[in-house]
């Protein structure tokens, strides 16, 4: 190809100069409809509560809100220059990443819920298994004591019984003597019969160191007659005190004294009552 008549043949058709009158006229040429479904995230964030309108009063909206100028609007279709489209696509991508941007934020949040719905969850499920498994373990240590409380008690039970079945035999055989000693000492008083000392009534006239004295029936006795008193052997009493040593021989010349003699009269009378 020659760049010179190649040049030359374009200017001859007009092609330069089309082109040069799309280049500073509206090359861009969009139907309403069209603008609409290429320009559709624009349209959807700005048109919110406008959605009733006509086509072409929409496209004007975006036009207005994006901040256009030079842009025309026909019957039909929307002329716009070539930079015109280009700022749009600019403002497409834009809201696009704007709304992915939201969207990452929203799933993120979402996604945290979610996981902390799951962490709660799952927290009361570990407090619930916790508390099962504490109240079984208290009620399984509460058994275990009653179990050993009953063990030791019917441990104890069966250690008494066999202490007492042990001790029976003992108990009865002593029971049997105790019961042989009463039946025999009752037998003994039943034939014995009771001993009663009845001391017969006596006056005896002492006349010691000037001193008379008069002793009448049952009176009691001096400590010098306990002295010299002893019980008869049949009596079941013992003797208040031991018996004195036997009496010294005296020599049948030795003439004794009046008082003497009045005592042992007392004592003789006392023995044959």
């Amino acid at each position: 190809f020659d760049n010179f008549y190649v040049s030359a043949q374009l200017q001859y058709i007009g092609v330069l100069e089309m082109v040069k009158i799309f280049r500073y006229g509206y090359p861009v040429r969009l139907s309403f409809s069209d603008f609409l479904s290429r320009y559709k995230p624009l349209a959807d964030t700005f048109l919110r509560e406008k959605k009733e309108h006509l086509a072409a009063e929409r496209c004007r909206l975006v036009l207005q809100q994006c901040k256009l100028q030079g842009w025309q609007m026909g019957v039909r279709k929307v002329f716009l220059k070539y930079w015109h489209a280009d700022q749009l696509n600019d403002l497409c991508l834009q809201l696009q990443r704007k709304i992915i941007t939201c969207q990452k934020v929203i799933r993120g949040f979402l996604a945290r819920q979610h996981l902390l719905q799951k962490i709660s969850i799952r927290q009361q499920e570990v407090t619930s298994i916790n508390s099962f498994l504490q109240n079984t373990e208290d009620m399984g240590l509460k058994t275990y004591d009653a179990l050993v409380i009953q063990n030791a008690s019917d441990i104890a039970r069966e250690n008494d019984r066999l202490r007492s079945e042990m001790n029976a035999p003992y108990h009865k055989e002593k029971l049997e003597v105790r019961n042989t000693q009463e039946e025999g000492s009752k037998r003994t008083e039943d034939k014995s019969g009771p001993r009663h000392f009845h001391p017969s009534s006596m006056s005896v006239c002492m006349a010691v160191d000037g001193l008379g004295q008069c002793l009448a029936g049952p009176s009691i006795w001096s400590p010098s007659l306990h002295s010299v008193f002893s019980m008869d052997d049949n009596s079941s009493l013992p003797s208040p005190r031991k018996q004195p040593p036997p009496k010294p021989k005296r020599d049948p010349n030795t003439r004794l004294s009046a008082s003497y003699e009045a005592v042992s009269a007392c004592l003789s009378a006392a023995r044959e009552a």
